[in-house]
């Protein structure tokens, strides 16, 4: 039936067909395009294009199927909501076939598309001459403009849709389906069905969609006493082949539990009555009935304030690290602390650190060689003031290796100072310069955890933004890291150098 209807749908919408040539320098291509026949489309609604690509002439090298197989042709106007689209090259006629489905914005479309080859696939299968030729984008568009209606106010279903109701009763537990399907927009309503005499749990809901045709199915579970009562449901949708708003309801659904099994509630006491729906209401919702033990009911509870546990234990790990920063900074002797204060920013900065080396001037004494070829006996190479390059007679130094030198020998000043020192100091200081100088990452991190934790907090509440979410996620870290790196550059100037 779905094949029938796509043939009467290419016979009645796509009639008016619109052929021309394109000419590259290797190439030739016959386009044959298919609008929609009606003068009136409306805003939502599916609209059915079609493109029949066949090549005239071929000097590439490739074979027309893979030629075909790298043509792209994409919407290219601001008022698409949203599309679909399939490739098929049929086997003998060496055609390309690309049919589109579009739900358009309200206002006027010549349906502009963007023609192209993906050339980036192509390359290593002909030449870069061939490739040069076919990287233009072409747009193709009706010659004529169609104006999309607006839909009546309040309407958010655009299309021709059937809804149904299937009870599969089982005497007492039921399996009930509410289906709508049809070709439309592809949002369809996720309902709440209303029993009277029972209960009813959603336990399943499926979308599928395929080129302008769409299908959800909604699975409920119904207990109930002895008699159920499934009240009609409504759909308000705007056909636009009718052009008029289609309020439909389903019809009211009414079973009951078989002679043989049927109770009668009214004889039986409170205490039975208060069993029998207990035991109704276990059917429905067995996993509130699920016995526990206490470690399991624990194990249970924390899994689902687990987001909360993990967000608390982390602002509290993050707190923990700037008071104990705070409390390590104490044991640090003052020297210490001048030499970590100690920046790289221009070369005269190595003179600065000399006096500290002084006392150690003959075990360092292959650093001041290094510092008097870095000062006295080389040659800078600058850009808009801060240092690129440094040529001494044995070498190339980078900002990078500067850097480098610069704080390793600072740090191993630092540790022949912290030979006099005591011990459990020594190790409170080095934990403490560990941090202080990758106070940046951690901040970093701290920053990007929380963000991240949030959006995939809100990914999981709402579904509908999750890619988006995740997106933007991924955008965020790679900015964190970006950042770091841009923080840490070297920018070394030059003073008096």
């Amino acid at each position: 039936m779905k094949v029938v209807n796509i043939f009467l749908l290419s016979i009645a919408f796509l009639l008016p067909a619109f052929g021309e040539e394109l000419n590259f320098k290797w190439l030739k291509l016959k386009i044959d395009r298919f609008y929609p026949a009606k003068t009136t489309l409306y805003e939502k609604e599916p609209v059915f294009i079609r493109f029949d690509i066949s090549v005239l002439e071929n000097k590439t090298g490739l074979k027309k199927e893979l030629l075909l197989s790298f043509i792209q042709v994409k919407p290219a106007g601001k008022e698409v909501i949203r599309y679909s689209q399939s490739y098929s090259i049929h086997p003998l006629e060496k055609k390309l076939r690309i049919k589109n489905v579009l739900y358009l914005r309200k206002g006027e479309t010549v349906f502009p598309f963007e023609f192209y080859f993906d050339t980036v696939r192509m390359k290593g299968l002909v030449s870069e001459s061939v490739i040069k030729d076919l990287s233009k984008k072409l747009l193709l568009k009706k010659d004529s403009p169609v104006k999309i209606h607006p839909v009546p106010e309040g309407i958010r279903y655009v299309g021709s849709f059937k809804m149904e109701l299937q009870l599969q009763d089982k005497g007492g537990i039921a399996t009930l389906l509410l289906k709508i399907h049809g070709k439309g927009f592809p949002k369809v309503p996720n309902y709440r069905v209303i029993v009277k005499n029972g209960s009813a749990k959603k336990v399943g809901f499926t979308v599928e969609e395929d080129m302008g045709y769409v299908t959800s199915t909604q699975k409920f579970k119904v207990v109930y006493a002895d008699r159920l009562e499934v009240l009609p449901v409504e759909f308000k949708f705007f056909d636009p082949f009718q052009e008029k708003v289609i309020d439909f309801e389903t019809e009211k659904l009414e079973t009951a539990v078989q002679t043989e099994k049927k109770i009668d509630i009214k004889k039986l006491s409170e205490e039975e009555k208060a069993e029998f729906y207990l035991e109704k209401f276990r059917q429905l919702y067995p996993e509130y009935f699920v016995q526990k033990g206490l470690a399991e009911a624990v194990l249970s509870k924390l899994s689902e304030i687990k987001d909360y546990i993990i967000l608390t234990a982390f602002l509290v790990i993050s707190l923990l690290t700037f008071i104990s920063l705070s409390v390590l900074k104490r044991y640090v002797p003052s020297d210490i602390k001048s030499l970590l204060s100690l920046r790289l920013e221009s070369l005269d900065d190595f003179k600065k650190l000399f006096r500290y080396v002084y006392p150690y001037q003959t075990v360092f004494q292959e650093y001041l060689s290094y510092l008097d070829s870095l000062m006295y006996r080389s040659k800078i190479e600058t850009e808009k003031g801060v240092i690129k390059l440094i040529l001494t007679d044995s070498q190339k130094i980078t900002p990078y290796t500067l850097l480098s030198t610069y704080n390793r020998l600072k740090m191993e000043v630092i540790y022949r100072k912290l030979e006099k020192v005591s011990p459990f100091r020594k190790k409170a200081v080095k934990i403490y310069i560990t941090t202080a100088t990758n106070i940046d990452i951690i901040l970093t991190v701290i920053v990007i955890l929380l963000i991240s934790f949030f959006l995939q907090l809100s990914a999981r509440h709402f579904t509908y933004w999750s890619t988006v979410l995740q997106a933007v996620n991924a955008v965020i870290t790679v900015a964190g890291v970006i950042t770091v790196k841009i923080l840490r550059r070297p920018v070394i100037k030059v003073k008096n150098d």
